[in-house]
């Protein structure tokens, strides 16, 4: 049985359920809601407080934003689409973030949303309507085809140009309503950049991971883990708070009456007897303790600070702390957290909790198990939506019939992105065995078909394969020599052993098992080949000590 199935890959517009939503007046007059709600709230400011959790969101995000996307046509081997040479079409798809890169951002923070909160908007803005204190992308300089009108009544009395719209992608504390039931989006770097605008003037569209107990409603790998999160937050700032206090200053040291009036005493001046000042002691132990720590080859660092005392004194020096031990139970419970964090999140483990000779910046991100089981599902997502709400309304608009539409999807690809393991070995060894061709080494290697040599290419297989024997075995080119042994393995590639065939098999009588006439004495490629009656025929692959003798076969 095998084991190492793969898991299953998405394909295009297979969700069950909605994902995707134009938001126009009525629709924003039902259950759906603008605005973030509480759990994202917390979402986000936990992304803010764990390290850990944004360093997974980030990254992976980051990850999403390296796929290629394209417009593609569906086959029906229900394999990945075939991208299309329409020109037209994709000119539809650069029109979101204007280039490649433009698209990359959008859906890096698209791919952040979609982790921490679950959902996010996608708005296009036509360049006139963008308020003036938000920068906004140079015109790209293509021809672009312009559009008669929306589908669904958009721009009802002009036509509108796909590259004249500017594309952001907003969180849900960036899109919001107002009184006037018109939409309210964040643009700019502060939240004084906005824009008021009735949502049939702009094209915005709300993408979501469906909850599966509420499908209109966000779910995200966070909010199963706000617990976690609160938890692994809390223990952070208990060990901050013990930190601190332990910063706060060095607690008291009690020294008895005695000890300065002593101290005093020692220090007078032999001659006039005058005493120094009462604090004298603690002068001279300030000193002692600052003079190290800005001096390190000061004597004071390794020599400490001498005082005689009266006997009776001396047990009642006594140091105070105000500093908080700090708690070791706390890194367990923190560690204990992260170890949760890492289990619930929707990404591999490895990447926070490590594992034995691999760090968490290395090959998860490039396993193909860890692209297919963490990245494809939400890129999938994320194209599904722009195929139903902008590409689809787009082909509608340029005049496409319903069943060019429906065959056409935007998806990814992201065999780039997948570091498979290393079968350079092996491939070689098979490769050398003559079970594998150059080509398929070429293609487990890394290689393409331009990196193959010349000569290789045009080299017939026979000859490759007498090349390759002979490189192993070099005796086999004086015995049988290497025109015979090509003509061997061509024969053999053929199906057509010939002659020779039936003699090695013990069925041409009599003068099939004797040596030939013309051969030299102990030549065996002449006794097993059978061909002396042929001169013309090609001596056979000479006899080894393993192989059976010749039967004679008595009539």
């Amino acid at each position: 049985m095998n084991h190492s199935l793969k898991p299953k890959r998405p394909t295009p517009l297979n969700s069950l359920t909605a994902s995707a939503l134009r938001i126009k007046n009525q629709k924003m007059e039902k259950r759906l809601t603008l605005g973030s709600s509480d759990w994202q709230s917390d979402a986000w400011d936990l992304y803010e407080q764990v390290g850990e959790q944004r360093f997974l969101a980030t990254t992976l995000a980051n990850r999403m934003s390296q796929a290629y996307f394209y417009v593609g046509e569906l086959t029906d081997d229900l394999d990945d689409p075939v991208e299309t040479e329409e020109e037209t079409l994709k000119q539809v798809l650069a029109g979101v973030g204007h280039n490649a890169a433009g698209l990359a951002q959008i859906i890096q923070r698209l791919g952040l949303n979609l982790f921490i909160a679950g959902e996010g908007w996608l708005a296009g803005i036509p360049r006139d309507m963008m308020p003036d204190t938000v920068a906004i992308a140079a015109p790209s300089g293509r021809e672009n085809p312009p559009l008669p009108a929306w589908l669904d009544g958009l721009y009802d009395d002009e036509d509108i140009d796909i590259m004249d719209l500017e594309w952001r992608m907003l969180s849900v504390d960036e899109v919001s309503t107002t009184p006037t039931d018109a939409v309210k989006l964040i643009l700019g770097e502060d939240d004084n950049s906005t824009l008021e605008v009735d949502p049939e003037d702009i094209y915005l569209f709300r993408i979501w991971r469906p909850h599966p107990r509420r499908a209109w409603e966000a779910d995200s790998p966070t909010r199963s883990s706000l617990p976690v999160l609160r938890e692994l937050a809390g223990l952070t700032m208990h060990v901050s708070a013990q930190v601190d206090s332990r910063l706060a200053g060095a607690g008291v040291l009690i020294v008895p009456q005695s000890a300065q009036d002593a101290l005093r005493q020692s220090m007078a001046d032999p001659e006039t007897g005058e005493e120094p000042p009462e604090d004298a002691f603690t002068d001279a132990l300030i000193e002692a303790m600052v003079t190290p720590i800005s001096d390190r080859s000061s004597a004071s660092a390794v020599v400490p600070l001498v005082l005689t005392v009266p006997d009776q004194s001396a047990d009642k020096f006594r140091h105070i702390s105000f500093a908080s031990e700090l708690d070791n139970e706390a890194r367990e419970l923190r560690s204990e957290a992260i170890h949760r964090l890492a289990i619930g999140q929707d990404a591999p483990p490895e990447l926070l909790l490590g594992t034995a000779g691999m760090n968490h910046w290395g090959a998860w991100l490039v396993n193909e198990d860890t692209v297919t089981t963490h990245l494809e599902p939400p890129l999938a997502l994320i194209c599904d939506a722009l195929t139903t709400q902008y590409l689809w309304p787009v082909m509608y608009a340029l005049g496409y019939t319903e069943e060019e539409v429906k065959r056409h999807v935007i998806w990814y690809s992201v065999e780039h992105m997948i570091v498979r393991p290393n079968r350079g070995r092996d491939a070689l060894a098979l490769y050398e065995k003559g079970e594998l061709d150059g080509k398929s080494l070429r293609e487990t290697l890394g290689f393409g078909e331009d990196d193959a040599p010349e000569e290789a290419s045009e080299m017939p297989p026979a000859v490759a394969l007498a090349m390759d024997m002979v490189r192993n075995a070099p005796s086999l080119a004086s015995d049988p020599g290497l025109p015979a042994l090509i003509a061997q393995i061509q024969e053999a590639l053929d199906g057509s052993p010939g002659d020779s065939g039936d003699a090695a098999g013990g069925t041409g009588g009599e003068g099939a098992a004797g040596p030939s006439e013309d051969a030299p004495e102990g030549s065996e490629g002449q006794e097993s080949g059978g061909g002396a009656d042929d001169p013309d025929a090609p001596p056979s692959i000479p006899e080894t000590d393993d192989a059976p003798a010749p039967v004679e076969v008595v009539g």
